[in-house]
């Protein structure tokens, strides 16, 4: 790989969809700085160097992204995979909870980009990949907090790739529907039963799918400020 590429930083490469991302953009050539809080990084991503910090605070954030910049350079790519969900009717969910999975889903994207922009911009190159979702799309009954907290995402992304744009920075969004992970298993079945009859083609989604979107976007220079729906053709 080019040293004029930069490294790919991966956050959240600890979850089932960061994990396969970080592998799978090594496998395609990058050199990857895989990103984890509190969960060590799975086999599949082990030889691949790894960083931890909490990405809902500023600080740690900053400090994280400062050696990544020291040690590495400013990132060529940039893949947001970190994020949590809780479900739950609004009316059963405390402001506590629903506080938390925005801070998981928003925070942990806005810090790592506010740390490592500068320098980027510097370097005029790079691209930008977010993991929304696409309840962030679409109607997700049950799900208001990780609904908002992922439109909330993919905003920050288009507003980037035109904020930035000019200075040689191309954001863009996967947004997929439910992938087959740890983070879904807990979905009952006949909420599964509820999305799929919502979906214009029979199948499953899988990290997989994701990471080719992912390395799609990070190659395709005539590509920004779009949202990549992977989600079988969910309607509302």
């Amino acid at each position: 790989m080019s040293a004029e590429r930069g490294v790919a930083v991966v956050t959240g490469a600890s979850g089932g969809i960061g994990a396969a991302v970080a592998a799978g953009l090594t496998q395609r050539g990058w050199d990857v700085v895989a990103h984890h809080r509190s969960s060590p990084v799975p086999d599949a991503a082990q030889g691949i160097a790894t960083v931890r910090a909490d990405l809902t605070d500023w600080d740690a954030t900053k400090a994280m992204a400062d050696d990544v910049i020291e040690r590495f350079g400013p990132p060529g790519l940039i893949v947001g995979c970190a994020g949590s969900r809780d479900d739950g009717l609004l009316v059963m969910q405390s402001p506590e909870r629903w506080r938390a999975v925005l801070d998981d889903n928003v925070l942990a994207v806005y810090h790592p980009l506010r740390a490592f922009l500068p320098a980027m911009v510097r370097a005029r190159r790079g691209s930008v990949v977010t993991v929304a979702s696409a309840a962030g799309l679409v109607a997700s009954p049950g799900q208001t907090a990780y609904s908002a907290a992922k439109a909330a995402v993919i905003g920050l992304t288009r507003t980037l790739a035109a904020e930035y744009g000019k200075r040689g920075l191309r954001f863009n969004a996967v947004a997929p529907g439910v992938v087959d992970t740890e983070m879904t298993a807990d979905i009952p079945a006949k909420v599964r039963e509820a999305i799929e009859a919502r979906q214009s083609v029979t199948g499953s989604i899988t990290a997989a799918d994701v990471v080719d979107a992912v390395a799609y976007l990070a190659d395709a220079t005539s590509v920004t400020g779009q949202v990549l729906r992977l989600d079988l053709g969910l309607q509302l």
